[in-house]
This record gives structure tokens, C-alpha cells and sequence, in this order.
């Protein structure tokens, strides 16, 4: 079964429009004009009288229709200027929108920028002092310690991650003792997972806040591995490399 053929209206050029008006104007004078012509061009010319009676037979005729002419140009005019105003309204209201939209995406960007120099003198000048678990001996003996040296050894994160696999979840005391002693480190996770959310849903795409994800995910998959941040801030921090499938 064939689909009805939609009718689609021609769109009238403006400038057509105003040239027919004005033909139409003098059309109708050229008209009047030869109708008297045509009709009294025996009779004698007259006294000036009679010619005055002849230009307000011509005024009486063709006024009327300059007039309606007149009217009709002038309300398109309005229409166009009304219509080239909302156009105008519109633009601005986008231009406004999208200068809005462009100091909000860079006081994210700011503000994650921020959020991440503070993590890192953080982990450079602050130091661990919270009670360790001495059955791993990554962490044995090692109570007093820059962040930056803990979240950064490999094998300590080999050693938590073997102790998880053998001997499942850390005890509520030990992950409450590395919740207290990173408080400051998780704080500021919580602050860079809001700003990354917070900048996708100005941009819509991750791409850019990865890059901050991959600078803290060491110290958030230690602490998530020794039950210090719960899986929801875990999963936020987590690049988008990490949630890829393996190759087969």
C-alpha cells in the first residue's frame, strides 16, 4: 500500500510579494487612466474645473487601493520585524546559555584541578598513624609513613589483595583503623568522585575526568580492598580502562 503524498506549502518570497502589490497600484491608475480615456476622449478637454473633477475621479479610484496597498505593506513589515526579533531573542537566550554552560564546565574543571593538587600534598607531606594489621607484613612495623609511600607499593597491594584471597573481607576493627587513619585521603576522594560527576553531566562524556580517576585510583582500590570506602565510591573512582572486558 502506497503512503499518501504529504501536500508540502510553497514558501512565498516576501519580495514577490510587495512587487505584486505595487504592480496592482499601478495597474489599477493605468486602468482608470485609459477607462477615461477610452470613454470621453472625444469630448472636449474643458475648463480647468473639468480637470479638477478628472484628478478626484483619479484620487477617488485609486486612493482606496494605495491605501488597502499600504496597510497590507506595513503589516507585513510589523510581522517580518516581529518575526526577526523572536529570531534575535532566541539567538541571544542560546549565545547566553551556552557562555553559561562554557563557566560552569570551566569552574569544574577548576575545581577538579584543585581538588587533585590538594590530594597530592596530601599524599606527599602527611603521614599514616592509625594501627596497622601486622599480619601482612607489608604494613607490619610501618605505623608512622607517608601516604604517598603507602598507596604507592606495589607490594603492600599485592599483600592486601593475597590476604583477601586466602582469608576473605579484612576484620570490621582493621578497616575501621585505615578508615580513621586515611580520613583526610578518602574525604577528598569523596570530593573528586562529586566533581567528576558533576563535570560529565556538563560535557556528558568521561573522557576528561578519567584522567583524574587514573591519579587516585591506586589509594582507591587499597582502600576499597581493605574495606575502608564502600563499593559505591569505589565504582565512581573507577577509569573507564578498569570496567573493559579482558580480550579473549
Amino acid at each position: 500500500m502506497s503512503k499518501p503524498v504529504r501536500a508540502t506549502r510553497k514558501k512565498v518570497d516576501p519580495a514577490s510579494v510587495d512587487a505584486t502589490l505595487i504592480a496592482l497600484v499601478v495597474l489599477v491608475a493605468v486602468g482608470t487612466l485609459l477607462f477615461f480615456v477610452a470613454t470621453f476622449w472625444r469630448s472636449p478637454w474643458g475648463p480647468p474645473e473639468a480637470w479638477g473633477q478628472f484628478g478626484d475621479y483619479l484620487g477617488g479610484v485609486i486612493n482606496p487601493v494605495v491605501g488597502i496597498v499600504t496597510a497590507l505593506l506595513v503589516a507585513r513589515t510589523l510581522s517580518a520585524t516581529r518575526k526577526e526579533a523572536r529570531s534575535t531573542r532566541r539567538q541571544l537566550r542560546q549565545q547566553i546559555e551556552l557562555a553559561r554552560n562554557e563557566v560552569a564546565i570551566a569552574d569544574a574543571q577548576r575545581l577538579l584541578e584543585g581538588v587533585l593538587n590538594t590530594y597530592y600534598e596530601v599524599m606527599k607531606h602527611r603521614e599514616y598513624d592509625g594501627a596497622m594489621d601486622t599480619r601482612t607484613n607489608g604494613v607490619a612495623g610501618r605505623n608512622s609513613q607517608k601516604f604517598s609511600h603507602i598507596f604507592s607499593s606495589a607490594n603492600l597491594r599485592k599483600e592486601v589483595s593475597d590476604f583477601v584471597a586466602a582469608t576473605g573481607p579484612f576484620p570490621a576493627l582493621f578497616s575501621d583503623n585505615w578508615r580513621a587513619g586515611a580520613a583526610e585521603i578518602i574525604g577528598l576522594l569523596k570530593e573528586i568522585s562529586q566533581a567528576c560527576s558533576d563535570y560529565e553531566k556538563l560535557v556528558g562524556r568521561k573522557q576528561y575526568t578519567d584522567y583524574f580517576r587514573r591519579r587516585v585510583w591506586p589509594a582507591t582500590d587499597l582502600l576499597h580492598a581493605v574495606g575502608a570506602i564502600d563499593e559505591v565510591l569505589h565504582a565512581s573512582l573507577t577509569p573507564a580502562e578498569m570496567n573493559m572486558p579482558p580480550a579473549p
